[in-house]
């Protein structure tokens, strides 16, 4: 009888563990090809970091799904890598990782077969696992049906899809698919999807036709969609503009935004100006372009005010009193608006930085006396303990 007990217990553990989720292999990266080529499967290569919380989420809420783990274990040996730790530093240069988690499908020599990056859901998952398999749709069969001169419509949105998820260039193939185009083709459905992913040039004769008949395409797609992607490009062009430090192409770009069709312009501008003149360690213009955008646009959100008000307090830069003194009104109207831990804290903070401890002990106080279970007040407490130490 105890043999039959341990012949269940070794035929059920295995069952167990492959009904919770995914099995990453415990093996090196180069046990874990030589593995995948030897049984013909495709390696899932999940590429993340200590401190990215959206490679955490995916590590509870998707590879914990009893559906994912039943898919990806039949068809995939899966493997996890921290990329800043051991072989992953050289492996993110080599799969030119550029943000996380970056999701890969490799075949046994280490050959990238289909990728895409971020956090996404089992079911999403799932169906990027099968798209992986499937020899005619991943990326690397993709490639290769455009190289062998496939062009239908149909084939090159869904290979620009595949493309952008991957983080490759799409410029070629989309102006390929947009040239002599007529414009009763543009306007519509499916070629607002296309221009929607793919098109952030704000001199494309697609997206100026877009802005040009964009009450007839808000018959096609609802108006939301319209007026949020022309926005998306302005601010791209703008933001782009931004850190490329050419000052020419920086007001050109506004001017353009001030032109343009968009709803609010003078909010984007002003939301811009902060992250100019902060790239540009301007404090005292920062300053000014802060109260700017605070008063006129962020007077009723109180989680942004003590935004801006704790980045002032952290900024060892800025420390005349002036500064420290307009950062305290932001902060005391998030307060009016709703006290709670956050911006009571941030307080205390600006208060100390200003010298007024006793204040600082004030509200340090109240803060901890708001603080929920989710609050994380040992920052409040060492405050305490160097006012009152």
């Amino acid at each position: 009888m105890k043999l039959v007990y341990l012949l269940m217990g070794a035929i059920l553990t295995p069952w167990i563990a492959f009904s919770q989720g995914m099995v990453f292999q415990k093996g090196t990266w180069e046990e874990t090809k030589a593995l995948a080529k030897a049984e013909n499967k495709l390696i899932f290569f999940d590429a993340n970091t200590s401190w990215c919380g959206p490679c955490k989420w995916m590590e509870k809420n998707t590879f914990t799904d009893e559906k994912v783990g039943d898919f990806y274990n039949n068809n995939f040996l899966a493997f996890k890598q921290d990329m800043e730790k051991g072989v992953g530093v050289e492996l993110a240069k080599e799969f030119k990782i550029r943000g996380y988690p970056t999701l890969l499908f490799l075949n046994g020599d280490g050959e990238i077969v289909h990728r895409t990056m971020g956090a996404i859901d089992a079911d999403k998952f799932l169906a990027l696992g099968k798209i992986a398999i499937d020899p005619q749709r991943n990326l690397a069969g993709m490639e290769n049906r455009y190289r062998n001169g496939e062009r239908t419509k149909p084939f090159i949105r869904e290979y620009l899809a595949v493309l952008a998820d991957a983080g490759k260039p799409t410029k070629e193939i989309l102006d390929w698919y947009f040239y002599n185009m007529p414009d009763e083709e543009l306007l519509t459905q499916e070629n607002f999807e296309v221009i929607k992913r793919h098109l952030y040039d704000l001199n494309a004769p697609q997206f100026k036709f877009l802005v040009e008949n964009r009450e007839a395409y808000s018959k096609i797609v609802p108006e939301k969609e319209v007026k949020d992607k022309i926005y998306n490009v302005y601010r791209s062009n703008l933001f782009s503009a931004l850190y490329s430090n050419d000052s020419a192409r920086w007001e050109q770009a506004k001017a353009d935004v001030k032109a343009s069709v968009i709803d609010k312009p003078d909010e984007l501008l002003a939301y811009a100006n902060t992250y100019y003149y902060s790239r540009k360690k301007d404090w005292s213009s920062y300053i000014e372009a802060v109260n700017n955008y605070a008063t006129n646009y962020l007077n009723d959100n109180w989680q942004s005010l003590n935004s801006y008000a704790w980045q002032v307090y952290t900024n060892k830069q800025i420390t005349d009193k002036s500064s420290l003194k307009q950062a305290l009104k932001w902060i005391d109207r998030s307060i009016e608006l709703n006290s709670c831990y956050a911006n009571n804290d941030t307080k205390a903070a600006l208060l100390y930085k200003l010298g007024n401890k006793k204040g600082a002990l004030k509200f340090a106080k109240k803060a901890i006396s708001l603080a929920g279970p989710d609050d994380n007040v040992s920052g409040t407490e060492e405050l305490i303990a160097k006012i009152t130490g």
